[in-house]
């Protein structure tokens, strides 16, 4: 199974690596290195080969994680949109799960997709007050 993000403990960060030793030891592609490069991950161009130094590659992908949004009560998290997004017409269907909490379903109020969050029933009340 392929690894999705990239596994920055193969890194030192005082070390410059070039494209090769440094697609190694992520895990990854030559061409996924190149493909971060071409995204303005730097790298020292001054004679070949091109060096991309340890420390340049993990302030890279600490800028390009996403940071966590965290919903409101009447929101639910659109993955298409990737935006806590409210419900289209301001409303949901709740279906009771196991245990006492439950899953929100509605439609993005911009894309129409489909949308979940899962909800407590003590929350359900005051949710309740918000949506239809």
């Amino acid at each position: 199974m392929a690894r999705r993000g990239a596994v920055l403990r193969g890194v030192s960060k005082h070390r410059p690596y070039n494209i090769p030793d440094l697609a190694f030891a992520l895990g990854k592609s030559r061409a996924t290195v190149g493909r971060w490069i071409k995204a303005g991950l730097p790298t020292s161009t001054v004679r070949k080969p091109h060096l991309v130094h340890g420390e340049d590659v993990i302030a890279f992908h600490a800028a390009r994680k996403a940071t966590k949004q965290k919903c409101r009560l009447p929101e639910c998290y659109c993955f298409t949109c990737r935006q806590p997004r409210e419900p289209a017409g301001g409303m949901m269907d709740f279906h009771v799960g196991p245990g006492s909490t439950g899953n929100l379903q509605a439609l993005c109020c911009i894309c129409l997709g489909t949308m979940h969050k899962r909800l407590s029933l003590t929350r359900l009340e005051e949710l309740r007050a918000l949506v239809e």
